[in-house]
Order: C-alpha cells, then structure tokens, then sequence
C-alpha cells in the first residue's frame, strides 16, 4: 500500500510540475502543458515497451521471460535492477545528459562494475575464507568513464531507501546520502593517490567500525555452516548428494546437453590446471548437474547451470557447489560508444571478458573462476558460498546503518576503479585511474552538483518507468 500511495504521488507531482493558475481567464497554458506531458509519457511508455522486448529477446521461453518481468514488478528499485540496459541507453539519448565532452575524455575511463546499484555490494568470502565488504557481480563489467558506475549508484540509494519498512527515508536524506557517497568517493581516490596501496586495502572486520556491516560479518562467522547451505539445495540419497528433485528451479539436462557439457567441461579443468593439481584426484568428480532457473532478477533467462562436486573426500559433508552461468555483451554498450572491434580484439568469448575483470577489479579472487564452453555458448564458473550475504531494505533499522553502507560502498567503488588501472594490465587501462579520475573532477567544479542532481532526475524517470512498465503488464503489451 505504502508504494502504490507512493507511485500515485510521484506521478501526481511529475504531471504537475511547473503548472501555474490563473483564475481570472481560461487557463489554456495548463491545457497545452497537461497535452505535452501526455505525448512524451504515451512515447516513452512506445519506447519502453521497444527497449524491453529487444532487450529481453535473448529469452525464448515467454514463462521465463514473464517471471523475469514479474520480479521487476515487485518494486521500482526491482524494476532498476532488471533494466541495466535502459540506464546506458538513456545515457546514448540524452535522457541522462552527460556532456559529450566527459564521454570522449579516455583517461578516467577504468573497469566498471557495470550495473551498479546498492545489492551490489555485498559481504562474501574470498578464497582464503576471510570476509570482506566489497563490490560484486561482474557479468556487466567492461571499461568506461568512472562516472558510468557512480551515477548509477547514486540513482539506486534514492531508489532503494524509498523501501526500507523501518525508516522514513526523507528526499533531504536521500540527496544527503547521495551527495555523501560522491564525497566519500573522492576523499578515497584522494588518500589511494597519497598512499598507492590504499587501493589494496580490505573492508575487513578488522577495518570497520562497529555497526551494521560488522555485526552481520559476525553473525555469519557464528551461525552460517556450509553444510546447512547444502541442505537448502541437496537431498542425500543412498549416502550421496542429489540436487533437490521436487524442486522447480532445478531442471534436469537432457542427454544431448550432457555430452555437450562433459566436453566443455574437460575444457574447463584444463583451464584451471594449476588448482586442479594441488586437488585429490577424484575432487573435481561432477556429482549432479542441473539448469538453475529463477536466479536473481537480471540474470533471468540467462542459462545457469549448478554442479555438485565430489570435494575432498567420498563422503557428502565437503561436497562443492559451482555456479556455471551464460556470460553476454555488457550492457553498456547500449551507450552506444564502446568499440565492438576491440573488445572482440581483446576477448575470445564474454566469458572470457568476465573472468578478466573479475581479475582486474578483485582481490583475492575464487580459484574456482574459470570459463566453460557449451551449446555455443560462453560461460563464467565460480564456486557457490554460504558465506554470502547483500543487503536487504529489511537489514537497515536506523538512519546511521544506511549511512554506514554508503559509507563503505563509496570506499569500495574507489577502490575497486583503482586497482584496474594501468597496475591492473595497461593493456587495457593504460594510465593511474585516480590521478585522472580527481583531476577531472577538480576541473568540472560543478562536477559534484550536476551529479546528484541528474542522479535524483534519474530516479524520478525510473519512479515513472516503472509505472509506464505496470500499464504494459497490465495490457498485455509485453
């Protein structure tokens, strides 16, 4: 009820924005500007419904596709998540007018996260089991102008704390929070330009202050066990692990697919031969392997698959559990300026493309990364962890727990852009990010300003998608 009431407001308040009155004679100007706000909303809703068909054609099973649209019409901030290609195609437009200058200026260009928004950031385990805050997810990941990720976020913090069910968020806040994270990100490149090594640092226990982020670390550490992990998604028959068989997200392989998957994945062992060698011999044993449907909401319609390993030993309780996931174009290439010849020139795949800038952005990153190839198509292989956990608007009970994830958020997006510069591989990002990066700003005074101010635009355009979104649902446009 609350977002409906929302949604109603906002749309009232973006249709009459800018309406004036005048008593004293018929007020023709409200007319025409009511006329005009009915056009551009009647095109933009045509180009949504285009935009979301062509994005989402990849996907030929309609139920599929129809689940993917109904988790994005669970909220707007949902809704943000599953139309990342719509951000950088209204980059391209002018929807979101960045000046075309900041475009073509390469040497604040870095890798990106590429869909950043505030569940992706996230704690998790590296691989030698320590937890850390950091940014995740790098299917989007490619290079292009820091600004890319940063403005993105910043829409997300509007869109997200519209949600929380225990704060009321106010719009003065939210332009507070917004306006924090760019400060902070910009004192963080500031400090990694003082002490290069500063890009390298971890958001640890042990770096954080106490509150929200550490308290959920130790409630990991005590309470979350990989063998409960597999008992949510296993069933142990005859002493050994299957992949729950009544559960609907797991679709078996036919036979076809299983020869296929065997020689891709021969492939993908000899890909990461260093590992496999300091392994038992029966370790990497596939036990079962499934298609994963339903996962997430812009991952729907891409084909996942689970594979259950055998692990060190021939008993259940140290089986493995690896995500294999279809690897695309990033989305931002729907800005419309990345060249297609060079990033095929640098890649033999997307996957290929993935585990490279999980590389350049990480820092101790899963031995398990590899790519496997099969069906035609490319695939990023990780290995699955209880010990994984992004924040939910139910997780944030106080101003100052959303204040302190902004906080860190920041510190680790700097960060992250950092360490993938030229230290990286200069192949790709010939030149230090952050010298660049802050110098750029310094030069653009009105940097900071224009920022949050197309972030919030932004949001409110996303506040009105959305609702544009709901009418094509509800008539069966899409």
């Amino acid at each position: 009820m609350k977002r409906i009431l929302y949604l109603c407001i906002a749309t009232s308040i973006v249709a009459t924005a800018g309406c004036s009155f005048d008593t004293s004679k018929p007020d023709t100007s409200h007319s025409k500007q009511q006329t005009e706000h009915a056009s551009k909303k009647e095109a933009r809703q045509i180009y949504l419904q285009k935009h979301l068909q062509e994005a989402n054609a990849f996907i030929p099973n309609s139920t599929i596709r129809a689940n993917k649209y109904k988790k994005m019409m669970e909220s707007p901030f949902n809704f943000y998540r599953g139309t990342t290609p719509l951000y950088y195609s209204d980059l391209r437009t002018g929807v979101i007018p960045i000046p075309v200058g900041w475009n073509q200026y390469t040497p604040i260009q870095t890798w990106l996260e590429g869909d950043a928004h505030a569940q992706n950031v996230a704690i998790f385990d590296d691989r030698e089991g320590t937890l850390r805050f950091d940014v995740t997810d790098f299917k989007n990941s490619y290079i292009g102008p820091f600004y890319w990720d940063i403005l993105r976020f910043m829409s997300s913090i509007f869109l997200f704390t519209d949600e929380l069910p225990y704060i009321k968020v106010s719009k003065a806040q939210q332009k507070q929070l917004s306006s924090a994270f760019l400060k902070i990100y910009q004192t963080t490149l500031q400090n990694i330009i003082e002490n290069p090594m500063e890009k390298y640092k971890e958001l640890r226990k042990e770096q954080l202050k106490n509150g929200l982020i550490q308290e959920q670390m130790e409630k990991m550490k005590l309470s979350y066990t990989y063998e409960a992990f597999l008992e949510k998604i296993t069933l142990l028959q005859n002493g050994k692990h299957i992949f729950l068989p009544n559960d609907p997200s797991f679709v078996p392989l036919r036979t076809e697919e299983q020869e296929d998957f065997t020689k891709g994945w021969n492939e993908y062992i000899k890909s990461i031969g260093s590992f496999v060698d300091k392994k038992p011999e029966r370790y990497f044993m596939r036990k079962d392997v499934v298609h994963k449907q339903n996962s997430g909401v812009g991952s729907v319609g891409r084909d996942i698959f689970y594979v259950l390993l055998e692990g060190d030993t021939a008993g259940p309780a140290d089986d493995i559990v690896l995500e294999v996931k279809e690897q695309q174009l990033p989305a931002m290439f729907a800005e419309g300026q990345l060249s297609k010849e060079e990033y095929n020139r640098w890649f033999t795949s997307h996957a290929e493309r993935t585990r490279i800038a999980t590389l350049a952005t990480g820092m101790k990153v899963d031995s398990y990364l590899g790519t496997l190839y099969t069906q035609g198509r490319s695939y990023s292989v990780k290995k699955l962890s209880p010990w994984y956990h992004e924040f939910e608007s139910a997780d944030f009970r106080k101003l100052s727990d959303v204040e302190e994830f902004v906080q860190y958020a920041a510190k680790a997006f700097a960060r992250m852009h950092a360490r993938a510069d030229q230290d990286y591989n200069p192949a790709y990002v010939p030149h230090h990010f952050a010298e660049n990066a802050l110098a750029f700003m310094k030069q653009n005074p009105k940097f900071s300003q224009q920022l949050l101010q197309w972030s919030e635009t932004y949001y409110h355009q996303v506040i009105e998608d959305y609702t544009l979104f709901q009418g094509l649902i509800q008539s069966k446009k899409l």
